[in-house]
């Protein structure tokens, strides 16, 4: 196992390389803030299903490729075992 997980310093990236590795990119197709795990998880299946009521559209928009309103982005999770059908 990895017992220490070296950060861009550690691997000698410049310091605007790590600024720039660090932004949000506006064209990301997955969830602002997006991270794993079966918190998160949920936490999309509630925002998508219940909060934005988006499921009333997917047959229109599974198919997007562009920002995370398009689809359900649930895959991550579902091959990981974080969430189930």
């Amino acid at each position: 196992s990895l017992d220490y997980m070296p950060t861009l310093a550690d691997l000698q990236y410049s310091k605007e390389d790590i600024e720039e590795a660090e932004l949000v990119d506006i064209r990301s197709a997955l969830p602002a803030g997006y991270r794993g795990g079966e918190t998160f998880a949920l936490a999309r299946v509630k925002d998508y299903i219940w909060d934005r009521d988006l499921l009333k559209g997917y047959f229109d928009t599974r198919n997007g490729m562009i920002g995370s309103d398009y689809s359900t982005k649930f895959a991550p999770w579902l091959a990981l075992g974080n969430v189930s059908p």
